[in-house]
């Protein structure tokens, strides 16, 4: 490999090179025209991508951990198929509907990041920074957020169904009208976060801090609220919950903690869904 480290940093412009297989760790790519370049399976760990052009750059199976890319970097139809993005940092880049599916994104860095309609299914973004991120009508479907941070994210319509949060800081987020069904918010932190008309339908929120969110129209059939603290939470008394809502020990908007109502909703005051 001196051969082609001599030539990539000798110039600029690399296109159509090919560089499958490659180790190429470390390299400092950075504001360098990539376009057509190939490289799949090629170990790319480190890499300095801020301000490249990677336009049609075939990045298959690569391995990508802790590269770095920016807003100023140029993806145009890059192919990221099955490549390795752990701890690779996206920080503000603008990628709207774009596609990580098959990618692992673990501890991932998308702070501040403007990915509205990015499909994200299947993809574990576990321990993620996704703060501050814009992620409207974004795809999380199966996707693994456990413990990823989403303060002051927006998913406004988002689909996270049977998503798993357990753990995941949502403080702050936008979360209106947000299809969650079935997802998994054990031991999520939602404070301050606004649920308005967000489903949550056989969701698993036992554990999760809801305390001062906005709460208005949050669909919950089937939910499970158990240890859930719902203190100072706006909007309850318009929730839509129904017999199979579990509030078991739940300490509601009020400060009252429920510890008579394990099953059901008989004594909790808030509108039952039909």
């Amino acid at each position: 490999m001196g051969s082609d480290q001599t030539l990539i940093r000798a110039t600029t412009i690399l296109t159509q090179a090919n560089f499958t297989n490659a180790v190429l760790r470390d390299q400092n790519f950075s504001n360098r025209d990539l376009t057509g370049m190939n490289f799949s399976g090629a170990n790319l760990s480190g890499v300095n991508l801020d301000g490249a052009n990677l336009g049609n750059a075939d990045l298959t199976g690569a391995n990508l951990t802790g590269v770095r890319f920016s807003r100023q970097t140029k993806f145009g139809t890059a192919t990221f198929t099955r490549a390795n993005l752990a701890a690779t940092s996206f920080q503000g880049v603008h990628l709207p509907g774009w596609d990580f599916r098959t990618t692992t994104l673990t501890q991932s860095q998308f702070d501040r990041a403007v990915l509205p309609r990015a499909n994200f299914s299947n993809v574990r973004l576990v321990g993620a920074l996704l703060t501050d991120a814009d992620l409207q009508n974004a795809i999380f479907t199966g996707a693994n957020l456990s413990y990823a941070d989403l303060t002051n994210a927006n998913l406004s319509g988002a689909d996270l169904t049977g998503a798993n949060l357990t753990g995941a800081n949502l403080q702050n987020a936008n979360l209106t009208g947000a299809i969650m069904p079935r997802a998994n918010l054990t031991d999520a932190f939602l404070i301050s976060s606004n649920l308005t008309r967000t489903t949550l339908t056989n969701a698993n929120l036992k554990r999760a801090i809801l305390a001062s969110g906005n709460m208005t129209g949050v669909f919950l059939a089937g939910a499970d609220l158990t240890d859930a603290n719902l203190s100072a939470a706006t909007g309850l008394v318009n929730m839509n919950v129904n017999e199979s809502t579990t509030f078991c020990r739940t300490r509601m908007f009020n400060g009252e903690l429920l510890t008579s109502v394990c099953r059901g909703t008989s004594s909790t005051g808030v509108k039952q869904a039909h």
